[in-house]
C-alpha cells in the first residue's frame, strides 16, 4: 500500500531586506584565476566552476569541448565534492578545445566581472597576499576601479594567509562590519 502524504498549509510572512553593504572577496577576471589554479591542488575548483558556469548558461554548452577524460571528470565532479583526483591537471587534459579561449565564453566571463559594475551600498572587500587561488593583484584592480567610481569601499589586506585561512581569520572581523552595517552605523572609506 502506498504511503499518503498530506501537505499542511504554512503561512510565510515577508519583509523587505534593504541591503546596508556586503563583504567582497573576488578576482575582476576569471583569467587570471584559471592561470594561478592549472596544475595545482586546486585545479578541481576551476572545474567545477565550469560546471556551475554551464548550469547557468546552458548555450555555453561546456560538454562539446570536453574530451573522454573531462566527459568522466565533470561527471564525476557533479556528483562529488572530492578535487583530489584533479590534483596537478591543467585545462588541457579535459578538453578538446580550451572553452576560456572562445569568444562564447570570454564575453559571459566577463559579464560576471564584478568590477564592471558601481555597488551603492558599502562594501568591505579583504583578501591576502597570499592566496594561492585568487590571485591579490585581482582585489587590488578591484579597489582601485571601485574607489575610482566613488564606491564606499574598506579595504582590508591580510599577509600570510592561504584562501580558506583568510576567510577564517577575517570572520569574525567580518561579521562585525556587517552586524554595524544592519544596526544602520556609518562605515567610512579607505579609499
Amino acid at each position: 500500500m502506498a504511503k499518503r502524504h498530506r501537505l499542511i498549509p504554512v503561512a510565510i510572512a515577508t519583509t523587505a531586506l534593504i541591503l546596508t553593504g556586503t563583504p567582497a572577496t573576488a578576482a575582476p577576471s576569471a583569467a587570471p584565476v584559471a592561470d594561478r589554479n592549472a596544475g595545482t591542488s586546486n585545479f578541481g575548483l576551476l572545474l567545477a566552476a565550469g560546471i556551475g558556469m554551464d548550469a547557468a548558461y546552458p548555450e555555453l554548452n561546456l560538454e562539446s569541448y570536453l574530451n573522454d577524460a573531462g566527459r568522466a571528470g565533470i561527471e564525476q565532479l557533479r556528483n562529488s565534492c572530492d578535487f583530489s583526483p584533479y590534483a596537478g591537471k591543467r585545462i588541457g587534459d579535459y578538453t578538446t578545445t580550451n572553452p576560456l579561449t572562445t569568444s562564447q565564453w570570454i564575453a559571459t566571463l566577463d559579464a560576471q566581472n564584478v568590477g564592471g559594475s558601481t555597488p551603492r551600498m558599502p562594501i568591505l572587500l579583504y583578501h591576502s597576499t597570499s592566496d594561492e587561488i585568487i590571485p591579490y593583484s585581482g582585489a587590488s584592480t578591484l579597489r582601485r576601479t571601485w574607489c575610482g567610481k566613488g564606491v564606499n569601499l574598506r579595504f582590508w589586506t591580510y599577509y600570510l594567509l592561504q584562501h580558506a585561512a583568510t576567510a577564517a581569520w577575517a570572520s569574525p572581523d567580518v561579521t562585525a562590519w556587517i552586524a554595524n552595517r544592519l544596526a544602520n552605523r556609518p562605515t567610512s572609506s579607505t579609499c
